[in-house]
């Protein structure tokens, strides 16, 4: 038998080139695994900080892009969005609301904000205290229909591996799993203080089925009470959320992590991040 110059023969040395390219495969393979593990646990963790963000906009009062750029009118009695700054020293004719938050399935990689406006006072004069009196609109441009041109959609990326899996769970409507949230100030409902915008955050759920996402006709109608989300006969505002469950699966392996929405009777809604089966 042939043998290489420190001793080995040439199929001894081939034997031990074969264990080490298995192992280095092997190291690979559980390397690659760790990081995808690592990457769905830094995105769910992101997607948890941006949720709370986006609450802490609407108490703040802080719509999605720059609001200074562009102003309210009234088309009508109907609140629209338009670019371009207000005229100084004009009374705004419409207030902020807050976001209207929308998740995709089936699978899906984003996640969408709506800045949500709506009028300030009614024809009275009195102060609106509900959203179905708001006339609440989207700033979705000129691609959402009547709600004016400016666009202040927020698409929000879940980051590289991680997708929803399904909605699994949504309270307060009957056969649909929800997959559209308000989450608005409360106006003036808690206490009479004379202005819009008390800084209590309510939570509500939509009842919007899995939609294409971003501005689309459905979607921009649900948030104008209009079909198929109309509140009900004698409702101004949608049904209260009290939690809302989105699965999210690791496209790189199994796992799944259960993200959830709760709040208490609709007010000061709060995330919670579990990894586990769902």
């Amino acid at each position: 038998m042939q043998r290489v110059t420190e001793g080995f023969t040439i199929i001894e040395v081939m034997i031990v080139m074969a264990i080490s390219i298995i192992l280095v495969g092997v190291s690979m393979t559980f390397l690659s695994g760790q990081d995808g593990k690592q990457r769905f646990t830094q995105n769910m963790h992101d997607l948890q900080s941006k949720m709370q963000s986006w609450f802490d906009d609407v108490s703040n009062g802080f719509p999605y892009g720059t609001i200074t750029n562009n102003h309210c009118d009234l088309g009508g009695s109907a609140v629209q969005i338009m670019n371009g700054a207000r005229s100084a020293g004009a009374a705004p004719n419409c207030i902020f609301l807050g976001k209207a938050i929308q998740f995709v399935d089936s699978p899906a990689t984003n996640v969408y904000a709506y800045s949500v406006f709506g009028k300030r006072t009614l024809g009275s004069g009195d102060l609106v205290s509900n959203i179905k009196d708001s006339g609440s609109v989207p700033a979705a441009g000129s691609s959402g229909g009547d709600t004016g041109n400016a666009e202040l959609t927020e698409k929000y990326s879940l980051g590289p591996g991680t997708t929803v899996r399904s909605i699994v769970k949504s309270s307060g409507i009957a056969g649909n799993n929800s997959h559209l949230a308000g989450f608005y100030l409360s106006l003036n409902t808690d206490t009479a203080i004379g202005q819009n915008g008390e800084t209590n955050l309510k939570a509500y759920q939509y009842n919007l089925g899995n939609d294409a996402g971003g501005i689309t006709t459905t979607t921009v109608n649900c948030i104008e009470n209009k079909a198929p989300c109309t509140f009900g006969f004698g409702l101004v505002e949608p049904p209260a959320l009290s939690d809302w469950e989105i699965c999210f699966q690791n496209d790189s392996n199994s796992e799944t992590a259960l993200f959830t929405i709760l709040s208490g009777g609709g007010f000061n809604p709060s995330t919670k991040l579990e990894f586990k089966v769902c």
